[in-house]
C-alpha cells in the first residue's frame, strides 16, 4: 500500500493541565510558527481558555473543535469570544431526522431514561459501532487493523448517521492541506 500523507500538519502540539487559566503563551507560539487555524481538542471551559486567548492575542485564525465549544462554561470562560468557533456536529432531538428520532427512541426504550446523560457520547459509540461493523463486512473476514482501516476510507456508500446526515470517504482523502495547531488537556 503507498504511504499516505495526511491532510493537516501540525505546527506545534502543545498540552496542558485541565484547569488552565491562560494559554496565550502557547497561542503566540503557535501564532510565530505560521499556524493559519487553531484546532483545541480539549473540554468546555478549556475551549474558552482558548478562545480568549486567541482574542486577547487578536490571532484572526478559524477556531475549530469538538462539541465542547457549544458548552456553556466556553462561552462564559471565554466572555464570548468562542461564538464563531466551529465544532462537530451535536445530537439534538429531531423528529424530522428519522435516524436521529429512532436513536434517541431506542435508547429511551432500551434505558428507561428519560434524558440520555450524554447524548453525544452515545451517539458516537453508536455510529462507530456501526461503521466497524460496516468494514467487517467490506474486509470479507480480514480483520486485520490494514484491512479495517482500508475498508473505513473506502466505503462504497456513505454512512448516514446520527449527529451527522451523511460520513462519506475519509477527510485523509482529501487534498485540502492545511498547517495547524493542535492542543490538548492533559487530562485522561
Amino acid at each position: 500500500m503507498p504511504a499516505r500523507t495526511p491532510c493537516l500538519q501540525p505546527q506545534i502540539s502543545p498540552r496542558f493541565e485541565g484547569s488552565t487559566q491562560s494559554l496565550v503563551q502557547e497561542l503566540n507560539q503557535a501564532r510565530q510558527s505560521g499556524a493559519d487555524s487553531l484546532i483545541g481538542w480539549t473540554v468546555g471551559p478549556e475551549q474558552g481558555v482558548l478562545s480568549a486567548g486567541r482574542e486577547a492575542i487578536g490571532w484572526r485564525v478559524p477556531q475549530f473543535g469538538p462539541w465542547g465549544l457549544s458548552n456553556r462554561s466556553a462561552f462564559e470562560v471565554s466572555n464570548g469570544a468562542v461564538e464563531g468557533a466551529m465544532r462537530v456536529r451535536m445530537v439534538l432531538p429531531n423528529p424530522f431526522m428519522e435516524r436521529n428520532s429512532s436513536f434517541l427512541g431506542g435508547h429511551t426504550k432500551r434505558s428507561k431514561e428519560v434524558m440520555i446523560g450524554s447524548a453525544m457520547s452515545a451517539s458516537r459509540s453508536h455510529e462507530a459501532t456501526h461503521l466497524l461493523l460496516r468494514a467487517m463486512v467490506e474486509t470479507r473476514g480480514t480483520m486485520t487493523g490494514p484491512a479495517l482501516r482500508e475498508a473505513l476510507e473506502s466505503l462504497p456508500r456513505p454512512y448516514q448517521g446520527v449527529a451527522r446526515p451523511a460520513i462519506a470517504r475519509s477527510a485523509r482523502r482529501s487534498t485540502t492541506r492545511s498547517r495547524a495547531t493542535c492542543s490538548g488537556s492533559a487530562l485522561a
